[in-house]
């Protein structure tokens, strides 16, 4: 039917997007893919089970089935990868990168962006996540540390107040905690962090694909 065909285009439109955003930010597609169909938490659902085919199959059927395994772990993906950015207005104060010390004025790396943000901003999940760490860090201050799966984290820093609490399951959307400027910080500001598995990635690419 017309309704059906229209849906089909619909999928294969938006997987080819989610496709575009693992390709934009440098990742291995068939690794995450794997990971993600077998990955579980009470947002995401339950492991992917792939169709057992007879070996003898017509091999188109079996592309249908791989294409159905590939479609399922895109779908995932776009559940579980902490894209899109923590706060509602947007406007990015210090980029990742090389940059100099507010405090020294020497070149260091900054491992994360800055959002601007006034004492009191709501600071949100951007996936579905576990958090793992909640309270207060040398340098960073008040912070929210969230494991969202496949190795990814976001970190939440100079924080002047918390809203979850260690082992809390949150969303996306759920306020995790609220600006400003605790630890190490000239100013109110989210100092916003990505790693993964353990190491600092950009999170301008993440922010800007959803």
């Amino acid at each position: 039917s017309k309704l059906a065909s229209d849906n089909i285009d619909d999928l294969r439109k938006n997987l080819k997007q989610i496709n575009g955003t693992i390709a934009t930010l440098g990742l291995s597609q068939a690794s995450l893919v794997r990971s993600a169909n077998k990955y579980t938490n009470p947002f995401v659902g339950t492991a992917f089970s792939p169709i057992e085919l007879d070996q003898e199959l017509d091999p188109k059927y079996q592309k249908l089935a791989d294409d159905l395994e590939l479609w399922h772990g895109l779908s995932r993906l776009d559940t579980i990868l902490p894209l899109g950015a923590p706060v509602k207005k947007v406007r990015i104060t210090s980029n990742y990168g090389t940059r100099n010390d507010p405090f020294t004025g020497k070149p260091k790396r900054h491992r994360g962006i800055d959002f601007a943000g006034k004492i009191g901003t709501e600071l949100m999940a951007v996936a579905p996540g576990r958090v793992v760490s909640a309270g207060e860090r040398v340098g960073y201050g008040t912070t929210v540390e969230i494991d969202h799966g496949l190795g990814f984290t976001t970190l939440y820093a100079h924080l002047s107040q918390i809203m979850v609490s260690r082992g809390d399951w949150v969303r996306p959307g759920t306020v995790v905690g609220l600006g400003g400027s605790s630890g190490r910080s000239t100013g109110p500001h989210l100092h916003y962090e990505i790693r993964y598995k353990g190491a600092p990635f950009n999170p301008t690419t993440f922010v800007k694909e959803k």
